[in-house]
């Protein structure tokens, strides 16, 4: 032990998260950026019904319910749909294909 104080470095994208995580609603760029993916994905997402759509009468989106679709929760207005939500079989998918080195 050296006697020195722990410093602790975080880069410039996890602070961003951190920050976009204590606001209520995020632009459709930060919304990607939750996610961990690029815009043009996530406009692919939210065309499929992955992702939540921009709250009602503006270009805004819920953190709140961008991250508890990241969950698995099913923020839509229907009822929830037996099995697997498309996030979440695209993470099983993905998980997968990490796990056997690809």
């Amino acid at each position: 032990m050296t006697g020195l104080p722990a410093i602790f470095v975080e880069d410039a994208d996890t602070t961003a998260l951190a920050r976009i995580r204590l606001r209520a609603t995020c632009s459709r760029t930060e919304a990607a950026m939750l996610c961990g993916i690029e815009a043009s994905t996530f406009d692919d997402w939210r065309s499929k019904g992955i992702v939540p759509p921009p709250i009602a009468g503006t270009s805004r989106y819920s953190t709140a319910a961008i991250l508890r679709r990241l969950e698995g929760e099913d923020t839509s207005q229907s009822p929830p749909v037996a099995g697997l939500s498309p996030f979440a079989e695209w993470k099983a998918r993905r998980d997968e294909s990490r796990a056997n080195g690809h």
